[in-house]
Formats: C-alpha cells, sequence, structure tokens
C-alpha cells in the first residue's frame, strides 16, 4: 500500500478524533455504523452526528502502530492504537475503521473502538 494512501485515511482518522460534526458528516458514508464500548453501542450515521453535541472533541490524538488491509483496490482497513488527551484526561483505545473509495473520495463505513492500551 503506498504511504501517500496511508497518510491520507490516517489523517481522516485523526480529522474523526479532533473535529467536531461538519468533518463526521464529510467523512461518513451514508451507511456508516461505529461501535463502541457500553453503554454507547452501535451508532448508526444519523445517530452519531445526533451525539457529537453531547461529546467534547479530543485535544489531542496520537495514532500509533497502524496495521494496513487493502482487501480491494476500493477497501482499506486501518487498525491502530490511539491516545488522546482532552484537558488532562488522558484515553487510549484500540480501533478499527474500514474505508471505501465512493465517489472518488475515502469514506468511513464501519469504526470499531475498545478502550484500552
Amino acid at each position: 500500500m503506498h504511504a501517500a494512501l496511508k497518510e491520507q485515511i490516517a489523517g481522516l482518522e485523526r480529522r474523526l478524533w479532533l473535529e467536531g460534526s461538519e468533518a463526521f458528516d464529510k467523512i461518513m458514508a451514508p451507511e456508516c455504523f461505529m461501535v463502541f464500548p457500553k453503554p454507547i453501542g452501535i451508532l448508526t450515521r444519523q445517530e452519531i452526528l445526533a451525539s457529537l453535541g453531547n461529546f467534547a472533541r479530543w485535544d489531542e490524538v496520537t495514532i500509533e502502530g497502524g496495521h494496513w488491509q487493502l482487501p480491494t483496490e476500493n477497501v482499506v482497513v486501518f487498525s491502530y492504537e490511539a491516545q488522546a488527551k482532552r484537558g488532562e484526561q488522558p484515553y487510549a483505545a484500540f480501533c478499527s475503521s474500514t474505508y471505501v473509495f465512493i465517489g472518488q473520495v475515502w469514506r468511513i463505513v464501519l469504526h470499531q473502538h475498545t478502550v484500552g492500551g
């Protein structure tokens, strides 16, 4: 997989950690869903956008240890460990996101998030 594609996908992931609903709206595919630990659970695109006002975005994030798969030329799977901070509150998670090339842009269709790390 080309370094430019890895950089592009990792950049989209960083935007989802750091930016608000406009970034989510642009990056998520219409059928996107995300899986979070309880009590959040599985959220559809509409539920994700509606919930963003309830959660402050992160001030910083470091994405480490990326594992990449390119099962087809139009699908990328990116798994990584995230270290984030909101104010003085640290946070760690293992994440995996699947992107599909739709309409000449990469869109996230699935994100799975496990606390820890």
